[in-house]
C-alpha cells in the first residue's frame, strides 16, 4: 500500500510525496506532480543492473597499475595534509 501526500505551495506549483520511499517530486499540475513520482518510483525498482564500467575503460587513461598508483598518491596527499593541518593547530594553540 501507498501513502502519497500531494501539496498545492503557495507558487502555484504542486509536490507529490510517497511516505514508504521518502521520494519527494514536483511539478506545474497535481497529474505532472504524480507523473514524475511514478517514474521516479519505477526508477528505484528497477532490478539491479550491473555496475557501469570504471571510468578508466571508457575513456582509456589509466591501467590498473597506474590506478593503484593514483589511489596510493591520493592517501599519500591525504596524509600529508592531515600532518600539516594538526601541525598549524598545535603551532596556533602554542
Amino acid at each position: 500500500m501507498r501513502h502519497i501526500t500531494l501539496t498545492e505551495n503557495p507558487d502555484g506549483r504542486w509536490t507529490a510525496y510517497d511516505t514508504a520511499t521518502e521520494t519527494v517530486t514536483d511539478g506545474n499540475t497535481r497529474d505532472e506532480a504524480l507523473e514524475k513520482l511514478d517514474a521516479a518510483l519505477d526508477e528505484q525498482t528497477k532490478p539491479d543492473t550491473p555496475p557501469a564500467a570504471p571510468l578508466k575503460e571508457l575513456v582509456g587513461l589509466v591501467d590498473d597499475e597506474g590506478a593503484e598508483r593514483v589511489k596510493q598518491r591520493s592517501q599519500e596527499f591525504r596524509e600529508e595534509v592531515n600532518e600539516r593541518t594538526d601541525r598549524r593547530r598545535n603551532d596556533r594553540r602554542k
